[in-house]
């Protein structure tokens, strides 16, 4: 979790991203569940989440967040 990010906020993004979409920003900041959040707050985090800066490729999916990320952290190829 980063900074200015409660535990409960990242596991509602997790959430919103699984019902909206990644890259859904506005829907997700519409509906009310993360107040107070920026597009750039959201779009950060979910960086982080997913443990990748470019989710162009993923914009509009409703994946399972946690598997991405053992599944980036797993690469040995990467780099970071």
């Amino acid at each position: 979790t980063a900074p200015g990010w409660k535990p409960e906020e990242s596991i509602t993004l997790k959430l919103a991203l699984c019902k909206y979409g990644i890259g859904k920003w506005v829907e997700i900041q519409a509906s009310g569940v993360l107040p107070g959040k920026v597009i750039q707050q959201l779009n950060g985090q979910t960086q982080r989440l997913l443990g990748q800066q470019s989710i162009g490729a993923l914009t509009g999916l409703s994946l399972d967040i946690d598997k991405i990320r053992a599944d980036n952290n797993a690469k040995t190829d990467a780099l970071r």
